[in-house]
């Protein structure tokens, strides 16, 4: 149930990680159809189910059981499949995961209740495992408890993903890069202190004139949606933004790690930090060099994070 993602460094311009959505599966005559994935790749929640018909796999053919016969489990889930029926209706079902990641099964959406958003996603270095469910056998007293310190700041920082605006960007119609609220900006940067932290260094601030440059390399790639460029090159200009704004998003991503498919605070953070499958760990080098300050842009899921001036 892990998203693909794409993350782009600011100086070396090398793209990782590429991914997508799954690619629409006809499935045979009175079967369902799936139109879309969801992947809300940030963190996990837990649900409870409150009704319903739990099925095997996403061909929503083959039952597992009546969620009344789960009625006390927790469940784990990131991740949504949009489904046209045989009749022509369209439904939403969530996928279910025990707290390791293993699939258990599909519900309708309306039956699956969150009781809880949590701070680490399937696949993460600090997601929960078998082994880490008896840490006792592997720390000592002092090491679980800087363990658990560390757990309780990450678990205090901001990671909202819905209002995270003071201005919502325009990005048809009369274009507006938009302007982060204040609390999604501060948790961006904790995140970065927290992980700086881990390795003695000092902390980080955001330069409130590099949010204004960042969120317009931000909107601008979301505006025109084709991906990720260092100076937007290769990409095309939506006819609703201006060669002065065009070029200010340029000279912002020219100077920026740059990510789509993400929103959390903590998923672009980690994610740069992750480097998953890059030789040159370069948003790794950034987040963790000599850094002082930083610029945070978030337009629709395209992230810029401003972390050096070309002036």
């Amino acid at each position: 149930m892990k998203v693909g993602k794409i993350i782009i460094l600011g100086a070396l311009g090398l793209v990782i990680g590429i991914g997508g959505n799954q690619p629409a599966r006809i499935g045979a005559a009175r079967r369902p159809s799936i139109l879309r994935v969801v992947s809300e790749r940030a963190t996990v929640s837990q649900y409870k189910l409150t009704g319903g018909t739990i099925y095997k796999d996403d061909s929503l053919t083959k039952v597992k059981g009546k969620a009344s016969q789960y009625s006390d489990n927790v469940f784990y889930s990131n991740e949504t499949i949009t489904v046209k029926r045989p009749n022509g209706k369209r439904a939403i079902y969530r996928t279910l995961a025990n707290r390791y990641g293993k699939d258990f099964g599909y519900i309708w959406h309306g039956y699956a209740t969150k009781i809880k958003d949590l701070s680490w996603n399937f696949g993460d270095f600090d997601a929960p495992t078998k082994d880490s469910d008896n840490e006792s056998k592997y720390f000592n007293a002092s090491e679980l408890e800087k363990i658990n310190q560390i757990r309780t700041a990450a678990g205090n920082i901001n990671n909202d993903t819905k209002n995270i605006y003071a201005v919502k960007p325009a990005l048809s119609g009369q274009f507006n890069p938009g302007k982060l609220n204040d609390t999604y900006i501060n948790g961006t940067v904790d995140w970065i202190n927290l992980y700086r932290s881990l390795y003695g260094l000092s902390s980080v601030v955001a330069n409130p004139d590099w949010n204004v440059e960042a969120q317009y390399g931000a909107a601008t790639l979301a505006a025109a949606d084709e991906g990720l460029s260092h100076g937007l090159v290769g990409i095309s200009k939506p006819g609703n933004i201006s060669e002065d704004d065009w070029d200010r998003g340029a000279t912002a991503t020219n100077s920026s790690n740059l990510a789509v498919g993400l929103v959390s605070p903590e998923g672009n953070v980690t994610e740069y930090l992750n480097d998953e499958d890059n030789d040159v760990p370069g948003h790794r080098d950034w987040l963790l060099g000599g850094i002082t300050q930083v610029g945070v842009g978030q337009a629709a899921n395209y992230n810029d994070l401003k972390v050096f001036d070309l002036i």
